[in-house]
């Protein structure tokens, strides 16, 4: 009489998950430091005719920056005004709403004085509206 063993697939089968898990553990994880060499977009946008802006950051092209800033104006003649990668990006504006400054840098500080220095060479007043990173993701 033949005896038949029990068949291994379904031992196999219940191995399966741990093996996975483990073989997931080899697949390297980006690190912070990979982080450090991405480009992080950001963009500004203006209307001259309601004064709105808008702007985004922290994305990874730059198409998307400029689409993102240009809808978050909020207005048919919305134009990009500044685009920037891994920078500190600032709007400042005055009493002539058809008039504004924009300045970017590696510096906060320096970004807004930039921004202001064009922006008073076109109309009084001015004042910093918005700055920020590119590379910060804290909206």
């Amino acid at each position: 009489m033949a005896t038949t063993r029990p068949s291994a697939v379904p031992k196999l089968l219940r191995a399966l998950p741990a093996l996975l898990a483990a073989l997931a553990l080899l697949i390297p994880l980006p690190s912070r430091a990979d982080d450090a060499n991405t480009n992080y977009w950001g963009a500004i946008a203006y209307s001259k005719s309601t004064g709105n802006w808008g702007y985004s950051r922290h994305w990874l092209s730059e198409v998307n920056a400029r689409r993102v800033a240009k809808k978050n104006c909020e207005a048919d003649d919305a134009e990009i005004v500044l685009t920037g990668g891994n920078c500190w990006c600032a709007l400042a504006l005055g009493d002539d709403m058809t008039a504004y400054g924009v300045g970017y840098s590696k510096d906060a500080d320096e970004a807004k004085k930039f921004a202001l220095d064009e922006c008073k060479k076109r109309t009084t007043n001015c004042k910093v509206v918005v700055f920020f990173n590119t590379r910060d993701d804290d909206l």
